[in-house]
């Protein structure tokens, strides 16, 4: 395998050097799109996500087996709904080493790698697809499937561990080694804004080096003779942020049934794609590719059947939300509205969190 992939990178530099031009446009294209879309809606949360999952540690390090399944899933399920992807991979990484099997962790991290209120309600529904009302539907199709999943894994995860030789798994535990948590206290945020600059830069860096092999295979006609559907999916497949902009544009464009357009596009949100999977390798160098993939796939599929669901009950206030633009222009007001709707969301998430964290763990004597 490693001989494989090192002819295989050593052709892509040939290749790349062959196609200068549409590689640098695909650079270009690559950081327009991650210092325009994706740094806004990612930065501020990745800082959270940063301090807060250095708090899920120390919390699980307290609170031991004394945490139920149940709330424990719920509480990382919250963590990384608010604060989005990188957050899944170090919150997995921490149970690897804690005694979790390679398996059960990296499917876990399909399972909690969730966007950010923010990435889906303003970036994706309001300016790629220009419908904040849509925002609402793909978040419902987003997180809830991530949370059923989350719940699922958890609590089979308890129950095998309570079957098997927990002092021995333990032991293994131990001899990985364990996570070094941020201090507390306000050396704790310091360390957050530290982290976070350097998790940025690594998840802007995948964004580019996958932008730029778009660019060369369009280049070589590669998505010539596809249509507008499988282009997206394609390209969606490897960069999940190209592929819902070209599913915007084909359908601003007429080019198919919106309805169609917003369930694929929430299934390549859950799916997350190969950019996605190599940021939370990142994170989590021990990621199992089999089975995260596996998890995605599952996770995908679940989320564009609600997405199609819930389209026809929610579609209604499409035509409310015109009358409502009224006074501001279209793509103004759409975002206006994505950005309400996202606020709203996360203070919903804030706020289940901290009834969480304080109703359910800080009250849970420890023995």
């Amino acid at each position: 395998m490693g001989y494989a992939f090192y002819i295989v990178m050593l052709a892509l530099a040939g290749l790349l050097l062959f196609k200068s031009g549409a590689a640098a446009e695909g650079a270009a294209e690559g950081l327009r799109l991650f210092a325009e879309d994706v740094l806004p809606c990612l930065f501020p949360f990745m800082v959270c996500g940063q301090y807060l999952t250095g708090a899920d540690g120390h919390l699980r390090r307290r609170q031991a087996s004394k945490l139920g399944s149940a709330a424990e899933g719920l509480w990382q399920w919250l963590l990384c709904a608010l604060c989005g992807t990188p957050s899944a991979a170090i919150i997995c990484r921490r149970r690897f080493e804690q005694g979790s099997t390679r398996a059960q962790a990296s499917m876990l991290c399909a399972a909690l790698n969730q966007m950010n209120p923010f990435f889906v309600c303003v970036l994706v529904a309001s300016r790629l697809f220009s419908a904040a009302w849509a925002g609402w539907v793909l978040a419902a199709a987003h997180y809830f499937p991530a949370l059923i999943f989350t719940l699922a894994l958890i609590v089979l995860e308890r129950r095998q561990a309570a079957d098997s030789e927990i002092a021995v798994n333990g032991c293994k535990a131990q001899d990985r080694g364990k996570v070094p948590l941020a201090p507390e206290g306000h050396a704790s945020l310091a360390l957050a804004i530290s982290g976070a600059v350097s998790a940025v830069l690594k998840v802007g860096g995948t964004v580019v080096f996958f932008r730029v092999i778009i660019a060369v295979a369009d280049s070589m006609g590669v998505f010539g003779g596809l249509s507008g559907v499988a282009a997206s999916l394609i390209s969606g497949l490897f960069e999940m942020t190209n592929g819902v902009a070209l599913l915007g544009r084909a359908a601003l464009a007429d080019a198919f049934a919106l309805e169609q357009a917003l369930a694929l596009c929430s299934g390549l949100l859950s799916f997350g794609g190969v950019c996605v999977f190599m940021q939370s390798k990142l994170f989590f160098e021990e990621l199992s590719a089999r089975h995260y993939f596996a998890a995605k796939l599952l996770t995908g599929g679940v989320s564009y059947a609600v997405c199609r669901l819930l389209y026809p009950c929610a579609s209604g206030s499409a035509e409310t939300s015109a009358s409502f633009a009224q006074p501001f222009e279209g793509a103004v007001y759409s975002v206006r509205a994505g950005g309400v709707s996202a606020i709203m969301l996360c203070v919903f998430l804030a706020a289940a969190a901290s009834f969480v964290y304080a109703r359910i763990i800080i009250r849970r004597p420890v023995v």
